[in-house]
């Protein structure tokens, strides 16, 4: 069962990321999203209109991000384009009910632990975004 549910929720995940690059083409705006960052507040991609932004999708967990955050890459990449003017903005990528997945104020802790100086700190709303 649980199989089964990981797998319809892995093809609803493609479906989605499918219809949004349908629509999206180089040049263009990006399209128009909604998140709550760690404290509830929601965060819109339009608040950073003009400005380049990364999407930093991120577990701490993960072996990769570990890796990368211990060897201060990441926190380096964040200072760099910060002095720039661009928007890093680190997004949970670990559903709710996964072993990974951090609540939003141990999540937050996590990244900030790791020295992370990211613009926004946003959890994913695996219910669909708005």
């Amino acid at each position: 069962m649980q199989f089964i549910r990981k797998a319809i929720l892995g093809l609803l995940a493609v479906a989605t990321v499918s219809i949004a690059q349908a629509n999206v083409q180089v040049g263009n705006a990006a399209p128009e999203f909604a998140l709550s960052d760690v404290n509830g507040k929601s965060v819109k991609l339009s608040d950073f209109k003009g400005k380049h932004v990364v999407l930093e999708w991120t577990n701490p967990n993960c072996p990769f991000v570990k890796k990368h955050y211990v060897a201060k890459n990441m926190q380096t990449l964040q200072a760099d384009y910060a002095k720039k003017g661009v928007v890093w903005l680190a997004v949970s990528s670990t559903a709710v009910g996964h072993e990974d997945y951090f609540k939003p104020a141990d999540f937050n802790k996590q990244m900030k632990d790791a020295g992370a100086t990211t613009n926004a700190i946003l959890m994913h709303a695996y219910e669909g975004l708005t």
